[in-house]
């Protein structure tokens, strides 16, 4: 045996030998530094998975903490409005009729109202307007002379307020008698304007007629509710 071969396999090859017996290869896998660098390279890629999969959770988290935000300032908000409209002032028109109803006297309006909300309702101004022989026009197209007037009103209290029906004129005999045949007509409208708390800005209207058939009850309390669209609300 060759002394250069001494200690080493001999490996029969053919042509293209390195394809067939890769003996370079072995050398190669084997070699101290080649695995040390082959490790360092699999520790590496580990901690960039790591440190991927760690942002991912990072970012999953965060996600779910702005959802969680926004879901509870949602409820936050419904809360608040629930808050707001339970708990605010309503003043609600409870009675009405009309004041010197008689031939030759000019006619007032007389409104009771009452808070039905659970805060006080501060009045600021009211208005209201004489529609004779004629529709009350429409909301949009009214034309409310406003007044300033400062009550408070806590809950379940009641107010009056009387005025006079804009310019109305005094009724004469002809007019009277229309009115209690049902031959003229006379309506009234307007609104109440107030502060219903928590920033919110109140207003109740009404649209109101003289009702010659309601029999029962005595002349200037003859005032009934007309459908008329936009009026009669509370908001």
């Amino acid at each position: 045996m060759d002394r250069h071969l001494r200690g080493r396999a001999h490996v029969y090859c053919e042509p293209n030998c390195r394809a067939i017996n890769p003996v370079w290869l072995i050398d190669f896998l084997t070699d101290k530094q080649v695995i040390v660098g082959l490790l360092t390279i699999a520790v590496l890629v580990a901690q960039v998975w790591v440190y991927a999969k760690q942002a991912a959770y990072m970012r999953d988290g965060l996600s779910a903490t702005s959802n969680a935000a926004d879901a509870a300032k949602r409820s936050a908000d419904i809360a608040e409005q629930t808050l707001r409209l339970t708990q605010r002032a309503y003043l609600t028109i409870i009675e009405s009729q009309f004041g010197n109803f008689a031939v030759g006297k000019f006619p007032t309006l007389i409104l009771q109202f009452r808070n039905d909300g659970h805060v006080p309702a501060v009045l600021s101004e009211w208005a209201m307007s004489l529609a004779a022989n004629e529709d009350v026009p429409p909301v949009g197209e009214r034309e409310l002379d406003w007044k300033p007037h400062n009550v408070v009103l806590s809950q379940n209290q009641v107010g009056t307020m009387e005025s006079g029906v804009g310019d109305a004129p005094p009724l004469t005999s002809e007019q009277w008698a229309g009115l209690l045949d049902g031959t003229m007509t006379l309506r009234v409208y307007g609104a109440l304007r107030y502060d219903a708390g928590f920033g919110i800005a109140g207003e109740t209207g009404f649209a109101l007629q003289f009702d010659p058939n309601a029999r029962h009850v005595a002349l200037h309390r003859r005032l009934i509710s007309i459908p008329a669209a936009g009026y009669n609300y509370v908001r």
